[in-house]
């Protein structure tokens, strides 16, 4: 006798393999709501809002293995939150504490948030969807705000009580066009996180989107998320034009490594200069960049184990901005070395437990591993360039989860094209292949009997007939080969 169900077992049913969680689809929609959700004293967006909600159950599911083994990637991610909450105690004392929960919950909670719910391709496949259409439902309002100035969606919501809009960013125009933030807080972001997609839009059959986020990362006008968008598109290009060599990646780095090194030896700067100076729609911003490196590299060398937290950094009385223009380096300076080592191991080693899986090429799941790490490894290339922080923070993390599921993929068996005629597939116990004797189950594999021969009886010999294609009028012959087919020996 099997046992009922206990009741609360309806109550709280895992979504489907297929089908993306309702509390990942509504983070992404967070993404782009540009709200400030006044909650007593303490001001949360969207996005935090659905973390500080997912958080808690993700972190169980993480640590009771209901999410699959711990990863390398877990713990790295886990000391770095750490870390980084030593720092601004070390530096700032309670003051800071907030701050602390504040990062943990916006990169730690992001990438739990995807390492639990997105576990299969199709999630992973419906996670692109979901995102390249809410960034590509954003494109008419950036196209309002490239040519006016305004922004409606936010100018609608700050008419709402108890919500507060994003406010735009004081950018100059560039080529004649306001620069299009929508529902970020910089420009910057919105063109970053547009081209983000544009490399799995690509790769993983949502084409026709691709153009959209392509136009969109361009109204932001940023050189980041144009430098980009070309990364992207040529990417796409290499995979098509050369996806029958099997080494093909790896030709692809030696070229660009041969690259680096002509440049290095052809001209008196670095190669990191010379692209700065070529890759940039302002040269003046260019060259600002470089010298925040110059200088934040110095802050860096001379505090490198815990940084120097929020203080103000050390630069020369004629650099103004205190703005720091590169994720990377600023990590650095928040927490150091080890804060910044243990953030790139824990990517780093996402990206080779992925790459390891042995799969077949040209597979579903090896065009999802593809699109992925290329994605991941152009947004670090990117970030290096300029910062990211809230929204963005919080979804860089959300791709990195995404993808650690491809740490343990294994091939799915799919099922071979049905050529049967859709009638037949419909109806599969009611269909018969008639023949001008005995008629035959083709859901039946074994063959019809013959009747038993009398002693002394001779067989009479086989003769080969066509069969009568009026039955089969519109394929004839063809089409009565291809239905036996199915019948087995």
């Amino acid at each position: 006798m099997i046992a009922p169900d206990p009741p609360f077992a309806t109550w709280v049913k895992p979504p489907p393999a297929d089908r993306l969680p309702i509390i990942t689809a509504l983070f992404i929609v967070a993404l782009v709501t540009p709200l400030t959700v006044l909650v007593g004293p303490i001001a949360l967006s969207p996005t935090r809002l659905v973390l500080l909600v997912s958080f808690t159950p993700g972190l169980w599911f993480l640590l009771s293995g209901r999410a699959g083994p711990l990863v390398a990637t877990d713990a790295l991610f886990l000391a770095f939150t750490c870390w980084f909450a030593a720092a601004m105690v070390l530096h700032h004392g309670s003051a800071q504490v907030e701050r602390a929960g504040q990062n943990a919950l916006d990169l730690l909670g992001a990438y739990l948030l995807a390492r639990v719910t997105i576990t299969t391709r199709r999630r992973f496949d419906q996670m692109i969807r979901v995102l390249t259409l809410v960034l590509s439902l954003m494109l008419p309002f950036a196209a309002v705000e490239a040519v006016s100035g305004q922004q409606p969606l936010n100018q609608l919501l700050n008419h709402l009580p108890g919500l507060t809009a994003t406010e735009r960013a004081e950018t100059r125009p560039r080529l004649g066009l306001h620069r299009a933030q929508v529902s970020f807080d910089h420009p910057i972001l919105f063109g970053v996180i547009s081209s983000s997609l544009i490399l799995m839009a690509g790769l993983r059959r949502c084409r026709g989107r691709v153009p959209a986020l392509i136009l969109a990362a361009g109204l932001s006008l940023s050189s980041a998320a144009l430098l980009q968008v070309a990364m992207h598109l040529a990417l796409i290009g290499w995979a098509h034009v050369w996806r029958g060599v099997r080494a093909r990646w790896w030709l692809l780095f030696g070229l660009c490594v041969l690259g680096y090194g002509v440049v290095d030896l052809a001209s008196d700067r670095s190669p990191f200069r010379v692209l700065v100076s070529y890759a940039t729609l302002n040269s003046g911003s260019g060259y600002h960049r470089l010298l925040i490196w110059e200088y934040g590299l110095q802050n860096v060398l001379a505090n490198p184990f815990f940084g120097i937290g929020l203080n103000e950094w050390a630069r020369p009385a004629w650099l103004h901005s205190n703005s720091v223009d590169s994720f990377w380096l600023l990590v650095a300076m928040w927490c150091g070395l080890p804060g910044l080592a243990l953030l790139i191991a824990g990517i780093a080693a996402s990206l080779v437990r992925g790459i390891r899986v042995p799969l077949v090429e040209g597979s579903q799941v090896a065009s999802c591993r593809l699109a992925w790490v290329l994605t991941i490894v152009t947004l670090c290339l990117s970030v290096a360039t300029v910062h990211v922080w809230n929204t963005a923070y919080s979804y860089v993390f959300f791709l990195i989860g995404a993808g650690v599921w491809l740490g343990h993929a294994r091939e799915e068996e799919e099922p071979a094209p049905d050529i049967r005629p859709r009638t037949e597939r419909d109806r599969p116990h009611l269909r018969l292949v008639h023949s001008r004797f005995t008629p035959i189950d083709s859901a039946s594999s074994e063959p019809p009997s013959t009747p038993a021969l009398q002693p002394g009886t001779r067989a009479a010999p086989e003769r080969t007939k066509r069969p009568p294609p009026t039955i089969y009028s519109r394929f004839g012959v063809r089409r009565l080969r291809r239905l036996s087919s199915t019948l087995g020996p």
